[in-house]
């Protein structure tokens, strides 16, 4: 899965536009990003797997709770 560029966050348009403002705007001001995610590659901008992506290029934690898996993963 290509991660999703920053670059492209900031030119999201139509209806994911107010997500990807929204995740942007969550991993520049946190540490860590808890997720419950299901493991799905990006669908558009603003999603949970580009958000996670965008979280780990800056360098900060995720905490993964994998839907329908037991445990939770820390990726760093």
């Amino acid at each position: 899965v290509r991660p999703i560029r920053a670059e492209e966050v900031d030119e999201a348009h139509g209806p994911a536009a107010p997500y990807a403002a929204v995740g942007r705007a969550l991993i520049e001001r946190a540490d860590l990003l808890l997720c419950v995610w299901n493991g799905s590659p990006p669908r558009g901008p603003g999603g949970t797997s580009e958000v996670a992506a965008l979280m780990l290029e800056r360098g900060g934690l995720v905490l993964w709770i994998a839907v329908g898996a037991p445990g939770v993963k820390l990726v760093a």
